[in-house]
């Protein structure tokens, strides 16, 4: 009888140990998950600036004429000087007939180069590097007034453009097209 009580305590101890044993285990592969995924994440950042260029974003960026659009739909009436909300403008009402003057029309835009169709966007920089500031985001086809300016920057040139908007910034080169 002696001997069923120290077989009986051996498998309770070995059950309490491989229990154990599994805990150990499924806290240390969640480590090692958190821990990758950690890194992966670190690693997209790092090299997110240089690879935005290829990839392009989602998002609308704030130097993008599709932003201005966006926040003047959704803008908030304008508050008179005592803080109550004015109502909706009104048009401004007609004066007397005369002959309407001609408007100059403004100059055309004679775009020299276009982004080139790639299937994907390409950001217009403040500056000749991957990492400098986007300006805008340039669909394929957007015309570009080059200015003559270029710098190299590794093994990657940089054109200086302006669009028809009037920003002005940087390209890479390969992302533009001459105009015929």
């Amino acid at each position: 009888m002696g001997r069923m009580v120290d077989q009986t305590g051996l498998n309770e101890r070995l059950q309490q140990h491989t229990r154990r044993s599994g805990m150990l285990i499924g806290v240390s592969m969640a480590v090692a998950m958190a821990l990758a995924v950690g890194a992966f994440i670190w690693i997209f950042f790092q090299i997110d600036p240089l690879l935005s260029d290829f990839t392009g974003r989602a998002g609308v960026p704030s130097g993008s004429p599709i932003a201005g659009i966006a926040t003047r739909a959704g803008a908030t009436p304008s508050r008179t000087a005592t803080g109550t909300p004015r109502g909706p403008a009104q048009p401004p009402t007609p004066t007397a007939l005369s002959q309407p003057s001609p408007t100059p029309t403004p100059p055309t835009f004679a775009a020299t180069h276009s982004v080139a169709d790639t299937g994907q966007p390409v950001y217009l920089r403040a500056g000749p590097s991957a990492g400098a500031a986007q300006l805008a985001l340039l669909p394929p086809g957007t015309g570009l007034i080059y200015f003559g300016e270029e710098e190299r920057v590794g093994d990657v040139t940089w054109w200086k453009f302006q669009t028809e908007r009037g920003d002005i910034g940087w390209v890479r080169s390969v992302d533009t097209r001459p105009n015929p």
